[in-house]
């Protein structure tokens, strides 16, 4: 049976923080087919009366559920919840991570080596310039730039990525029913085999301040580092390199000679432990390293698998 609108259901219908739906689902063995054919008084054998409760709501929801998905699935997207063996590992090491992703496009790219490049939308123009390059790096490296979809340095990392013959991964800050290709990546061939695009939220929500801040936290749980372009004095840039050295992971972040308004914040990144980048050679010569690492990794046998040329089993 498929369970992709049981899966829609318990998080559109059940109010239930992404911790309480993952231990919820872990009661039932992560069977979610019997955790809704049960009957309400076997969810209060296993669930406290308030979680039973908004189960039992989330199944009388099943049509508007349903209907949602079958939207969704006319549109080629795929529910990736944490039971299933394509949900990224990498992830499951992260605090509170999300018990369900939604995805279009490659699934297999889940699979590859990936580094997040983020920055300030209001970017400098030496900023843009920077991060595109930043994406053609890593695509030459058979790295996986991964980042979210405001503009400025997102879009000018992803458009660097895909134009530099390698592959990216959006991730969303708002449900994946909002999602739209914009118009300066419509001109590439075979979008869907280069990019994927990632939601933890329900499929209709809205964008706003504190998903962002959320949704940081999976980029940089799926990548093995991140690089900051122009992070502001506050704000979801500043928030992301907090996260990634949170998560103990490298966090490279250019340290201008003139200091520009539009990047107070990497000079606070790096006195709080990340690393400077003086020139853009230092973190080409960082990609490099990685990839070798990751190459290494491949060779003994663990782990990854490489390049966007793999592509998600139909």
């Amino acid at each position: 049976m498929n369970t992709e609108h049981l899966w829609v259901a318990l998080q559109l219908n059940a109010g239930l923080a992404p911790t309480k739906i993952k231990n919820i689902v872990n009661a039932f063995n992560g069977d979610i087919e019997r955790l809704f054919s049960s009957p309400k008084c076997q969810f209060l054998e296993v669930l406290d009366g308030h979680s039973a409760e908004l189960v039992s709501n989330a199944a009388a929801n099943l049509d508007e559920a349903s209907a949602q998905w079958d939207k969704l699935r006319d549109k080629g997207v795929q529910v990736l919840p944490f039971t299933d063996p394509r949900y990224p590992r990498r992830l499951m090491s992260i605090r509170n991570f999300p018990p369900v992703l939604y995805a279009w496009g490659n699934i297999a790219l889940l699979n590859t080596t990936g580094i997040g490049i983020c920055g300030s939308r209001h970017v400098s123009l030496d900023g843009l310039r920077r991060a595109r390059r930043f994406g053609m790096f890593a695509a030459k490296f058979h790295l996986t730039v991964i980042s979210g979809y405001a503009g400025g340095t997102d879009t000018e990392a992803h458009l660097g990525a895909i134009e530099g013959k390698g592959s990216t991964i959006v991730v969303l800050a708002d449900g994946i029913a909002n999602f739209r290709i914009k118009d300066s990546f419509k001109h590439f061939e075979n979008l869907s085999d280069r990019m994927l695009v990632l939601s933890q939220f329900p499929p209709n929500q809205p964008w706003f301040a504190g998903a962002a801040m959320e949704r940081n936290k999976v980029i940089c749980g799926l990548a093995e580092g991140l690089v900051v372009v122009e992070a502001g004095a506050s704000g979801g840039t500043l928030h992301a390199g907090r996260e990634c050295l949170r998560q103990k992971k490298p966090l490279w972040v250019i340290q201008y000679q003139v200091p520009r308004e539009t990047a107070v914040g990497n000079d606070i990144l790096i006195r709080q432990g990340a690393i400077p980048l003086h020139t853009e050679k230092d973190l080409y010569d960082a990609m490099a390293v990685l990839a070798a690492d990751t190459q290494r990794t491949f060779q003994n046998g663990s782990l990854i698998s490489r390049g966007p040329e793999v592509r998600a089993k139909k």
